[in-house]
């Protein structure tokens, strides 16, 4: 009898433990996924405040994606190396300290730089945070808690842009980055008091080789799409040095991967078919979400007239709305 109640009594303190795991890791994913369209609704502030172009106002975009796609596939060897828990302290803290400085920046260079530090910071945050959701419960609830988990993912940019809106509205822009602040120092708190440390491996070592090839290749072939019509694409020897440095850094990047041991990232994870295709569909995504992001905040405030307040808060938010319904019905289905 008094096995039973230890049992019981040990579930339940476990249970509780998890529930508190994953409400960190939720709102610590959450708060990464806020960046993604928080700043959209301000651009055209930011691009008057800052005496910026259109296509200079996107850098601040594209440096921060460009930051994310280089830095999420380190995420492996980063928890593999330092350990999961230390790996996401102290991402977290680089992400708070990046938000506080795009808040001060007074340039478009500097701000530039804080999102792509920001960025980068912030790449480890979703999947370590849901390596550490996947192992904390049991196989047969992982599909409820990835069910929670999602909730941070969709309700992130959801919220962002109309909080963004009105927070530029009303004080500035700068604000939009600021409020991520004790946002990130609640979820700082929550990591250090919930989340244990990781076994770490200190000899794993990074395939510098395939990350720097990788990073070379993507940032030139984006700066050749953003600068390419601007500059009358290859009638500039600026797009041909960038072009010819992603062919370059893309052709080391495959033939190494295919005969390195231990490659950056492993080719052979492309031959299962669920992976490849989410790969797929990602990249049709982002195709179709990050163009509209950037330019349906300045089309809305220069050609309709609305407030930053109300930009985002009708067709877009709609979208999102029945996206995070789709999300949570499909997680729920599958469980069941």
């Amino acid at each position: 009898m008094q096995s039973k109640s230890e049992n019981a009594a040990s579930a339940s303190g476990s249970a509780l433990t998890n529930a508190a795991i994953l409400l960190t890791l939720t709102l610590v994913t959450m708060l990464y996924a806020m960046t993604v369209t928080i700043a959209n609704v301000s651009l055209p502030q930011i691009k008057g405040a800052l005496s910026a172009t259109t296509d200079e106002i996107a850098l601040i975009i594209t440096f921060n994606i460009i930051a994310t796609a280089v830095a999420t596939p380190m995420t492996g060897w980063l928890s593999t190396r330092f350990g999961r828990r230390n790996t996401l302290v102290w991402a977290v803290i680089g992400f708070t300290v990046s938000s506080f400085l795009c808040g001060t920046a007074t340039s478009l260079e500097q701000l530039v730089f804080y999102r792509f530090l920001q960025g980068a910071c912030g790449a480890p945050l979703p999947p370590l945070c849901q390596a550490i959701v996947v192992d904390a419960y049991p196989k047969e609830k992982i599909g409820q808690a990835n069910a929670i988990f999602g909730m941070g993912v969709v309700l992130g940019p959801i919220l962002a842009p109309t909080l963004g809106g009105y927070l530029s509205e009303t004080y500035s822009w700068r604000w939009v980055f600021y409020m991520m602040v004790p946002c990130g120092l609640a979820s700082l708190i929550g990591v250090l008091i919930f989340i244990k440390s990781h076994v770490a491996d200190k000899r794993a070592d990074l395939d510098w080789t395939g990350f720097i090839s990788l990073a070379v290749a993507i940032a030139a072939f984006q700066f050749m799409l953003d600068r390419g019509e601007r500059l009358d694409w290859l009638d500039n020897w600026q797009i041909v040095a960038c072009a010819i440095a992603a062919v370059t850094g893309l052709y080391i990047f495959i033939t190494h991967s295919l005969t390195s041991d231990r490659p950056f990232l492993n080719p052979r994870l492309l031959l299962k078919r669920n992976y490849a295709l989410g790969l797929l569909i990602a990249f049709i995504f982002g195709l179709l979400n990050f163009t509209p992001i950037t330019l349906i905040p300045a089309l809305l405030q220069t050609l309709r007239g609305y407030p930053d307040l109300n930009r985002w808060s009708n067709s877009w938010n709609k979208r999102d709305r029945n996206a995070s319904r789709l999300y949570l019905y499909v997680s729920w289905r599958k469980q069941n």
